[in-house]
């Protein structure tokens, strides 16, 4: 702030106007106490191991490269500061378990 910078992450997905609608009905309780989270992200990723997406070097595995949008969009409705993530013989993650850390109980 001081040198008038503006820095931001780029996770497009926190902008999307469903995102802001579900952060105004959480905030005004309009759907209630949220007691639990699921959510997923799929897609068919080439059976390639010097694919993008099997390479630690380049971001691969669930948590790098497309699942910090479940883990993102998670920790902002439960209000989560830290999770974790199980290592897998590959050295890459392929699930994510975010146990709950915050008031309320959420589990995500």
């Amino acid at each position: 702030r001081e040198r008038g910078v503006f820095l931001m992450e780029a996770l497009w997905t926190r902008f999307l106007p469903a995102y802001e609608l579900a952060g105004r009905w959480l905030r005004e309780g309009a759907i209630g106490e949220l007691r639990a989270m699921q959510s997923s992200f799929c897609f068919v990723a080439p059976d390639d191991p010097l694919h993008r997406c099997w390479n630690p070097a380049l971001a691969g595995g669930a948590l790098w490269d497309i699942g910090i949008y479940n883990l993102a969009v998670t920790r902002w409705v439960l209000q989560q500061t830290n999770g974790g993530v199980c290592p897998e013989p590959t050295a890459l993650d392929v699930s994510v378990r975010l146990p709950p850390t915050g008031g309320g109980g959420g589990l995500g």
